[in-house]
């Protein structure tokens, strides 16, 4: 499974077994938490890179609040 996480003029990608794998690795990394993330890219069972789910969103942006404090 890949991710690719974009924000203004940076991007990276993180490759892992399930998406919540790839997200909690990008959301691990202290430098992302100030980043104003702009789209999240998926690659589909076929190769293709498409805009992510919803829910891979809402997992990430949860995980952002914990890390930085704002949900207990």
């Amino acid at each position: 499974m890949k991710l690719v996480f974009y924000w203004d003029g940076l991007n990276e990608t993180y490759e892992g077994e399930t998406w919540k794998e790839c997200c909690e690795e990008c959301a691990s990394q202290e430098e992302n938490w100030d980043r104003e993330l702009t789209k999240i890219m998926i690659e589909s069972q076929t190769g293709n890179i498409e805009d992510a789910p919803e829910e891979v969103y809402a997992f990430y942006n949860l995980l952002i609040d914990e890390s930085i404090g704002l949900e207990e």
